[in-house]
């Protein structure tokens, strides 16, 4: 699958405060799911990739996906997801950070990846990323758009997920609301970086701050290579995906007969981007951010290679 990043309209929030006990993901189904013939199963098998996300961070808030089809095959998954712009990492996302950071990851990653931000851009959060640091207040807006393509055959049950001729629709499902939640790479984009940008390194010390080859997610620097990332401008895609070292639900590409997990890095990524981690034997958490300003609409697309 292809992850294509494209930016959209300009988007006005109204922000309607709540008190939540624990990440919740919640899903409101378009018509175009609800008239579908596979309604229960789509509903049933989306339900399963949120509530297994949901239930790897402590963060108090409501993530809100509408969750649509589009005719045919000319997207296999999309997320649309509207972004809040940010002026400075220095005065004000990196003291949200630290004031938030829980996990050993968020403290490895604010002393080797966050210690300066890139000079003369400005950054941005997701809605949801942005309410699980601190920068709005949670809310029942939504947070983004989740897209499947009703022209492909999918398997639903989490049982079995490798079945021949079909897509994995948790997996795909898992990749889209991740990205809802902040796992997209800006590098540059109308001047724009994103927190997820400061993990990428092309060696230790060296930011890889492009969507070519060679680059790789790390929390120290750059000293460890965790997982490699796609190289978009030779294949195509998304360059905030993974290659496709291994299969992982937050690979690049897809295809028929796979079972792809949210894996225990997806789970990391999430974590120093912003979420609270559920304590696990090899720590790892969360940040958050500061007053956010402006917004705008962030779409990616998850097409079979």
């Amino acid at each position: 699958m292809h992850n294509r990043l494209a930016f959209l309209s300009v988007v006005s929030l109204g922000l309607t405060s709540f008190a939540g006990a624990a990440l919740t993901i919640v899903p409101t189904y378009d018509a175009s799911v609800t008239n579908d013939s596979r309604s229960a199963s789509i509903e049933s098998a989306f339900n399963y990739a949120a509530n297994q996300i949901a239930g790897l961070y402590t963060d108090s808030i409501h993530v809100n996906i509408l969750v649509k089809l589009a005719p045919g095959t000319g997207t296999l998954g999309q997320s649309n997801t509207p972004v809040l712009t940010n002026q400075s990492f220095n005065s004000t996302l990196r003291p949200l950070l630290v004031a938030d950071a829980k996990s050993l990851d968020d403290a490895t990653a604010l002393v080797d990846d966050y210690t300066s931000a890139i000079p003369d851009r400005l950054f941005f959060v997701t809605r949801a990323q942005a309410k699980a640091i601190g920068g709005i207040a949670d809310d029942n807006v939504t947070d983004g758009t989740v897209t499947f393509g009703a022209g492909w055959n999918y398997t639903f049950d989490p049982n079995n997920r490798a079945v021949g001729g079909t897509f994995d629709f948790i997996g795909v499902a898992q990749h889209e609301i991740s990205e809802v939640m902040g796992r997209i790479a800006a590098l540059g984009a109308l001047n724009n970086d994103d927190i997820y940008d400061l993990t990428r390194f092309s060696a230790p010390g060296t930011r890889g701050l492009n969507t070519g080859g060679g680059n790789y997610f790390s929390i120290n620097g750059g000293a460890t290579n965790l997982r490699g990332f796609n190289n978009a401008d030779a294949n195509g895609g998304d360059a905030a995906d993974w290659d496709n070292a291994s299969l992982d639900a937050c690979n690049a590409f897809l295809d028929f007969g796979q079972q792809v997990n949210f894996t225990e890095t997806d789970a990391r990524v999430m974590d120093v981007i912003g979420y609270d981690r559920v304590p696990v034997p090899e720590p790892a958490s969360i940040l958050p951010f500061g007053i956010l300003a402006g917004g705008l609409f962030l779409r990616r697309s998850r097409r079979k290679a």
